[in-house]
């Protein structure tokens, strides 16, 4: 079995997804450049442009969503160094996107009625090998 954690954030200002596929790449490009400049750790943190809307349309919208490069595993949570480390590494990723305008999530408020726009937060991909057909099964 695969996961791959994911960090989702959208722009902070209207209309809240990213409408040019070139200008979000320039947008993910900066990005990755600062995490790298910034970054602490041996993990390295990868910006993406990710479809958010009309997939496959020629309106279609991003988002960015942050994954750690590699394979992922939970052996340092015991290491309190490595939690700190860990930490560090979050709030500064959330500081680098705050700065480019970017946030996981974002709620306005008009009177008595509340419009919300997810980015889709913090949600973790699993692949697991399910069924007799799958690539793998020679592994199983």
């Amino acid at each position: 079995m695969t996961f791959s954690p994911e960090l989702t954030f959208i722009m902070a200002k209207a209309p809240h997804e990213i409408t040019n596929a070139e200008m979000g790449g320039l947008m993910v490009t900066s990005i990755c450049k600062e995490l790298s400049k910034r970054s602490k750790s041996d993990v390295l943190l990868v910006p993406k442009l990710d479809p958010m809307h009309n997939i496959h349309e020629p309106n279609q919208t991003y988002c960015i969503e942050v994954t750690p490069a590699g394979c992922c595993c939970t052996e340092w949570l015991d290491n309190d160094k490595e939690w700190k480390l860990f930490k560090y590494e979050i709030d500064l990723l959330f500081a680098i996107m705050k700065e480019h305008g970017f946030v996981p999530t974002l709620t306005r408020r008009r009177g008595d009625t509340e419009l919300h726009y997810p980015g889709g937060g913090c949600h973790i991909h699993v692949g697991a090998h399910l069924f007799s057909w799958t690539p793998d099964l020679e592994l199983w």
